[in-house]
């Protein structure tokens, strides 16, 4: 790289993390997000509150090209559940239907089937036929034990249906007495195949050792709705410089701004949308002091409805397929905030990346 061009790009990220470094509107929308919005599960009133905050913003910041694109398909309304513990005594635990769960109530013998991997289901007698009817229990988080990767929580769940089980408990792996959550497969096309429910450390901890007393038997009962309901895509844009020969070219990033409905979801995912829509201000401001855009076109994506099964992504590669062809590079932002206040840091999600792409060269527009 010449030295000219290693100057201007150092000037650029100079002016663009001065703007961040300087301003409160990144800590100012999360809080907005967060504490004003609370929860913005899909379809729900949240979430159609943060895709109207967002545009708002992408607007006064300059951005050009701010639009919500619609799609719909089949909600999902939480209900009360309960799990209670028939034998080898009575007592009523806590559980919560994860997303998608259908309404159900059924009893049946309890397994616990560890991290839930396919060896896991073979050793438990899975294809044998020995948990068809049963209640499946497996581990969630499991990333690293004993080496090996983890499957997602829906192949856990799969494989439980796939076994014939009647129900699936998911069991959160960190203390705290806290439920774990996570969508079914299905999301936006109704309910799963069966019921599925998450449970906290600390109950799954009681039910393996009621287990290890010899046979258990629980009940669950699970209620939910599933409406039709509207969700939208948020996307902006800072068109390129006109003289840049590579202004049709376009560089994407962005993240889901949905989140579960049990929590205002401040990790996941309002860090990164904050984040990418902290760059679109930043850069915006810096484009403006230079006068002309940048060597590509910058574009924002918001995808709604994410944590239900990436429905807001798919629906962007399927309206803007004639775009694809165009994308060097998309940087997705993904629960990217870690830390405490004085120790935060965050990390980046490089997860999609348009393979057929060349490689994107770093440099300022001419």
């Amino acid at each position: 790289m010449a030295q000219g061009t290693s100057d201007d790009v150092l000037a650029l990220d100079k002016a663009a993390l001065g703007e961040v470094w300087t301003s409160e509107a990144a800590y100012t929308n999360l809080r907005d997000l967060c504490d004003t919005l609370g929860h913005r599960f899909a379809g729900s009133p949240g979430e159609r509150g943060a895709c109207t905050f967002l545009q708002e913003r992408l607007q006064r910041y300059g951005l050009a090209n701010v639009d919500a694109e619609p799609f719909r398909y089949v909600g999902w309304v939480r209900g009360p559940s309960s799990l209670e513990v028939l034998a080898p005594w009575p007592q009523t635990l806590g559980a919560l239907s994860l997303p998608y769960c259908p309404a159900a109530e059924l009893e049946g013998e309890l397994r616990w089937v560890g991290d839930g991997e396919a060896e896991d289901y073979a050793r438990a007698g899975g294809a044998e036929g020995e948990l068809r009817g049963a209640v499946v229990m497996t581990a969630a988080e499991t990333a690293g034990r004993l080496g090996r990767p983890s499957s997602h929580r829906r192949d856990k769940y799969m494989r439980a249906v796939q076994a014939g089980a009647a129900a699936y408990l998911y069991v959160n792996q960190n203390p705290g007495d806290m439920p774990i959550t996570g969508g079914l497969p299905g999301g936006g096309k109704g309910p799963a195949p069966i019921p599925g429910v998450g449970l906290t450390f600390e109950t799954g901890e009681l039910l393996r050792r009621l287990l290890d007393r010899g046979l258990a038997r629980v009940r669950l009962k699970t209620q939910a709705g599933f409406p039709e309901v509207e969700s939208r895509n948020v996307v902006a844009e800072l068109p390129a410089d006109p003289s840049s020969p590579t202004r049709e070219e376009l560089v994407v990033t962005g993240g889901h701004y949905d989140s579960h409905d049990i929590a205002p979801g401040a990790l996941d995912n309002g860090a990164g949308t904050v984040i990418a829509l902290e760059a679109a201000r930043a850069l915006a401001a810096v484009a403006r002091a230079r006068g002309r855009g940048f060597a590509r076109t910058l574009r924002f994506c918001f995808f709604a409805a994410e944590e239900i099964g990436l429905l807001g992504s798919w629906e962007y590669v399927r309206v803007h397929a004639s775009d694809l062809d165009r994308i060097r590079f998309m940087l997705n932002l993904d629960a990217v905030g870690r830390g405490f206040p004085g120790s935060g840091t965050w990390a980046i999600a490089w997860r999609y990346v348009i393979a057929s792409a060349p490689p994107l060269t770093i440099s300022p527009s001419p």
